[in-house]
C-alpha cells in the first residue's frame, strides 16, 4: 500500500507549516524541472509564507536510495532535501520565481546531520562552500510566466546543476555543463456549453544533470527522478488537449522525445 497525508497549521495570514507524507511540485507545466510529482511518496515539512505579492516556500524532505550499490547490510541510506521556491507576482500577468535545492546525506559528511543546510534563507551556495563541495549536490532555478489575452499563459523554467562557460564556448558538449530549459503555452476557455483546455511544452534538459560525484546524493528517490521523470540527455515535446460539451469528454495528448 501507498499512505500519504498531510497536517497543516495556519497561526496567521502570512503563515502555514505543513507536516506530511506524499509529494509536492513546483511549476506551471505539465512537467517540471525544479521538484514534479512523479516519485514515491516521501516525508516532508513545509513552511509557506506569503507577502504581498511574494510566496516563499520552505520545503525539507527525506528521501530514500533503493539500490544495492548504495545500502549497507541491506539497509537503504537515506539522503535529505532542502528545498527554496520564492515566487514574485511582479504584475497582475507576471510572476517570476526562483528555485534553489540541495541534496545531502549524513553518510557522505562524516560530520552527522549537517545543520547548515537547514537555513531558510534562499542561495546556499556560499554554505556548500563553506562545508566543501562534496558536502551537498546544489542547484538552482529560475522561471517565469505572463498571461496573454486572459486565456493564455506562456511559461517557462531554467535549472543550473553546474555551467563552465570555457567548456560551452568550445562547443564540445562537456559533460560539466549540466543545465535543463522548458518553454510552454497553455490556455483554457468556453464556448456555451463546451469547455476546452490545450497546452504545447518542450523540455530539455542535458546530459549528466542532476547527477552528483556523490552516488548516494544524486537527485532521486526509489530510483525514480525528483524533476522530469525522463532524467536527463533528453529534448521533449508535449501537445495535451481536453474537451467537455455537455456530457462528453474527450482527452488527446501526444509526447515527442
Amino acid at each position: 500500500g501507498i499512505a500519504s497525508g498531510v497536517v497543516a497549521f495556519r497561526p496567521s495570514k502570512f503563515f502555514t507549516f505543513s507536516l506530511g507524507h506524499g509529494k509536492n511540485s513546483f511549476g506551471e507545466g505539465y512537467r517540471s524541472l525544479f521538484l514534479s510529482d512523479g516519485a514515491f511518496n516521501y516525508p516532508y515539512f513545509k513552511i509557506e509564507t506569503s507577502v504581498w505579492r511574494i510566496k516563499y516556500v520552505n520545503l525539507y524532505t527525506q528521501m530514500t536510495d533503493v539500490r544495492p550499490q548504495v545500502s549497507q547490510n541491506g539497509i537503504y541510506k537515506r539522503k535529505y532535501t532542502t528545498m527554496h521556491f520564492l515566487s514574485w507576482q511582479v504584475t497582475d500577468d507576471f510572476n517570476l520565481n526562483f528555485f534553489e535545492s540541495i541534496v545531502w546525506s549524513d553518510s557522505t559528511l562524516q560530520g552527522g546531520f549537517q545543520v547548515d543546510f537547514i537555513n531558510p534563507v534562499i542561495f546556499y551556495r556560499p554554505i556548500e562552500f563553506a562545508v566543501g563541495s562534496g558536502g551537498g549536490n546544489a542547484m538552482i532555478g529560475l522561471g517565469s510566466s505572463y498571461r496573454l489575452f486572459k486565456k493564455y499563459k506562456v511559461y517557462g523554467q531554467f535549472t543550473l546543476d553546474e555551467f563552465n562557460a570555457a567548456s560551452l564556448a568550445e562547443g564540445a558538449g562537456d559533460w560539466k555543463n549540466k543545465f535543463g530549459w522548458q518553454l510552454g503555452v497553455k490556455g483554457a476557455g468556453t464556448y456555451g456549453k463546451a469547455r476546452w483546455f490545450a497546452l504545447l511544452e518542450w523540455n530539455a534538459v542535458r546530459p549528466y544533470t542532476y547527477s552528483h560525484r556523490e552516488v548516494v546524493t544524486n537527485y532521486g528517490h526509489y530510483n525514480q527522478a525528483l524533476a522530469h521523470p525522463w532524467g536527463a540527455n533528453f529534448s521533449e515535446v508535449i501537445l495535451k488537449n481536453h474537451w467537455d460539451y455537455d456530457r462528453f469528454t474527450a482527452d488527446l495528448q501526444v509526447n515527442i522525445g
